[in-house]
Formats: structure tokens, C-alpha cells, sequence
């Protein structure tokens, strides 16, 4: 007996950065949720820079 299938996505905020960071640029924070073995990403209209970010 499997378990069951979850009814809702769970989800992480990451930060979008690029391979080179620039320490005094902020970049878009995303939500990224995986539901039926996709990944799904969705921006937040959040920018941060690195230095922020835990």
C-alpha cells in the first residue's frame, strides 16, 4: 500500500542569481514548488541583494 497523493504543492523561496554575483545588485526572490514531478517557478515581485539573503 503506496501513501497517499498530497492535495497541496510544498514550496521554497530562492534567490535568482547568476553564476558571477554583483554584490550591489538586488535580484528577484521565487517560489519554486514541485507538484506532479514538475518544478514549478513564480516570481514575487521581491528584490533583494545577496548580502540579505540567508
Amino acid at each position: 500500500m503506496g501513501r497517499p497523493k498530497r492535495l497541496y504543492p510544498l514550496g521554497k523561496y530562492r534567490l535568482r542569481t547568476p553564476k558571477v554575483v554583483d554584490k550591489e545588485k538586488a535580484y528577484p526572490v521565487e517560489l519554486e514548488y514541485t507538484w506532479n514531478g514538475q518544478v514549478i517557478r513564480k516570481t514575487t515581485n521581491v528584490f533583494v541583494k545577496v548580502a540579505d539573503w540567508n
